[in-house]
């Protein structure tokens, strides 16, 4: 029923009546309870109420099965961290019930399904009447939140981890709307096909956000980043992270459709990209002033598909040095160059690892008056130094012929380690 450290604490007091009053009456040994996944509420509360008792005022952890909680019941003012397991949807009933007092020390809870798939849980609205009223950290997996009001006020911390069809785009925003105080977003969607229709004019302003992750195992970015971010306007976020793992291609649309200006305006004036074009992953990171970072990152096996991709709303803009590194085929040289043609007031461009295609690239393209027009600075490193050293000064011929020379060339041996 409990680990084997809780059990060699309780047979540890048996051991004489010295070892039983010193551990009985040190409230600090009892504030950490731990139960079996399975354990019920009959066969646990003994012990429950036991470590309860002698942890004294001590705020108390709690990791406990949902069919256990109606033992907690009376103890729920002593609550500073609470992990429920569940298994079915009869068991958020009962935690519902059981669990309706306050918890003025809870700071953290954490509801977790096991085994779940697509019939993931439905949290009942009435569980945030009292019980979260004062929670400063919420973690739902496998479990997803029902419409309605919902007592959220104190959240900093909010991650969810579900099915996306199992939540619509407006449940979402109503529920992010209800947490004002909100610092760190984490959602983790098993599908990506959202299908309720987003209420474009709906703006969720959160002016505390300064994280938030949005991950996807399935199909592609566009369809999780569209239904969920033009909705919200972050003007403290300094962190954006979109991630979509396993995806099979992208279709012809924005990658993130968002004014950078409206609605991240801590990420519209970013100086400094880093771009990773692997062979399993293409990576975008912005880092700005005060750390400022935008990630998008898709896993694919179709390269091709990035080709179709257009630009619109994202800051390439307002770049003005960029780090690029290549890991993966050719196809990622045409993604490269139609970064580059957004990338209008780059001053410093650094590429390294397989460099010499896209160079070939860029060479190729027509119109080089419209691809970096204010580069200044270039530094390429590749292992095959002396095609890295042709293809640059092929590119300076080119870019002198079109009126926009590079004024600052280096070409070197190897990979730059940052």
């Amino acid at each position: 029923m409990f680990r084997d450290s809780e059990r060699d604490l309780f047979s540890a007091t048996a051991v004489c009546r010295y070892w039983r009053r010193t551990l009985i009456f040190t409230p600090n040994l009892w504030n950490n309870i731990i139960c079996s996944k399975q354990a019920n509420g009959q066969v646990t509360a003994p012990r429950v109420r036991a470590y309860f008792e002698r942890s004294g005022s001590v705020p108390v952890r709690v990791q406990i099965h949902a069919r256990a909680s109606r033992v907690l019941s009376s103890y729920t003012e002593r609550i500073s961290r609470l992990e429920i397991f569940l298994d079915h949807s009869s068991d958020l009933v009962e935690i519902a019930e059981y669990l309706s007092k306050p918890a003025p020390l809870l700071e953290t809870i954490i509801l977790r399904a096991r085994n779940w798939g697509q019939h993931t849980l439905v949290l009942p609205s009435r569980f945030f009447d009292t019980f979260l009223s004062s929670a400063r950290t919420l973690s739902l997996h496998g479990v997803t939140l029902s419409p309605g009001p919902r007592k959220l006020s104190q959240l900093t911390r909010f991650t969810l981890e579900t099915f996306v069809i199992s939540v619509t785009s407006a449940i979402l925003l109503d529920t992010l709307e209800q947490m004002p105080l909100l610092q760190v977003f984490e959602a983790k969607f098993d599908r990506a096909d959202l299908q309720d229709p987003f209420p474009r004019d709906r703006v969720v302003t959160l002016p505390h956000l300064e994280e938030i992750t949005i991950t996807t195992n399935e199909h592609c970015l566009a369809p999780l980043a569209s239904p969920i971010l033009p909705g919200l306007r972050l003007p403290s976020a300094r962190r954006v992270t979109m991630e979509s793992i396993r995806a099979y291609g992208v279709p012809p649309t924005p990658i993130l459709p968002l004014s950078f200006e409206e609605r991240l305006p801590g990420l519209s004036a970013t100086p400094y990209a880093l771009v990773v074009l692997d062979k399993n992953i293409i990576a975008i990171q912005f880092c700005g002033l005060c750390e400022s970072k935008l990630t998008l990152c898709i896993n694919s096996f179709v390269h091709c598909a990035f080709t179709q991709v257009t630009f619109g709303g994202t800051p390439f803009g307002s770049v003005r040095r960029l780090h690029v590194c290549f890991r993966g085929s050719a196809v990622d040289s045409i993604f490269f160059i139609k970064i580059l043609r957004v990338m209008k007031g780059l001053e410093w461009l650094e590429m390294e690892w397989n460099t010499v295609w896209p160079l070939t690239c860029w060479i190729r393209e027509g119109k080089q008056a419209e691809i970096c027009p204010a580069l200044i600075t270039l530094t390429v490193a590749d292992v095959d130094l002396d095609e890295a050293k042709r293809c640059v000064g092929d590119l300076e011929q080119v870019r002198e012929r079109a009126g926009v020379p590079i004024a600052r060339v280096e070409v070197t041996s190897g990979i730059v380690i940052r």
